[in-house]
């Protein structure tokens, strides 16, 4: 019984993050935000905070990066960093860390999904 629950937790987590990221690419907007703070986390995660406003409304967002990655984006913190967000839903936004992404500890979809649903490509 134990082991289902975890699977089900597991599954809603996932088709979420899916679902939300599909939303992204349907409707793509960019647009930039910031770092705003950084927070401890588990012994293996911490996780980056940051800011974006879209039609004058602010958005605060996460990602979860590998343990002291602050120490290495110390300096960027409140540099404008690119993010896309759904225009339908613009509660959804993902960060692109730039030269920070290999410090990325969660697995995004959305470049996956941006490759097969996007009109963008040839």
């Amino acid at each position: 019984m134990f082991f289902i629950i975890i699977c089900s937790i597991i599954i809603f987590v996932t088709s979420k993050q899916i679902w939300e990221e599909y939303d992204i690419v349907k409707n793509k907007g960019t647009t930039t935000g910031v770092i705003k703070k950084y927070e401890d986390g588990t012994r293996m995660h911490d996780r980056i905070i940051f800011e974006y406003i879209v039609n004058n409304q602010k958005y605060t967002n996460g990602v979860s990066v590998h343990k002291n990655t602050d120490k290495r984006i110390k300096d960027d913190f409140n540099k404008e960093l690119t993010i896309y967000y759904s225009k339908k839903n613009p509660e959804y936004g993902i960060i692109d860390l730039g030269k920070y992404d290999d410090y990325r500890s969660n697995v995004y979809f959305y470049y996956f999904i941006d490759f097969f649903v996007s009109d963008d490509r040839n």
